[in-house]
């Protein structure tokens, strides 16, 4: 026997707007509440949010944010500053990371 479970309408719509063929604005997000800006915030920074677009995904509610796959600068830094109740800050950038980096910035 088997048993299908209906996505909700909110996995769908996250779906939808982390898929990386969307091309909706950062800027939008500011006025989501906070239950819809964390699972956002999650998919975008494994995609390495820079400091203005994180800043649009934080509130002051955030206990926990991993900036392991963003390039970390006094930007981003400051995009954190908001977050009065962090208790689990993840700066560890892996080796391939910053490879992939480097590459970028050579080819620019």
């Amino acid at each position: 026997m088997s048993f299908y479970c209906m996505p909700s309408l909110l996995s769908l719509s996250l779906d939808t707007l982390t898929k990386p063929s969307s091309c909706f604005p950062l800027t939008e997000f500011t006025t989501l509440p906070p239950n819809l800006k964390d699972p956002l915030r999650q998919v975008f920074l494994k995609r390495g949010l820079s400091g203005p677009q994180l800043r649009t995904l934080l509130h002051p509610r955030v206990t926990e944010l991993d900036l392991s796959d963003s390039l970390v600068t006094a930007e981003l830094l400051s995009a954190v500053k908001s977050c009065t109740n962090l208790r689990k800050l993840n700066l560890n950038t892996s080796f391939s990371y910053l490879k992939k980096v480097q590459a970028k910035t050579q080819a620019t």
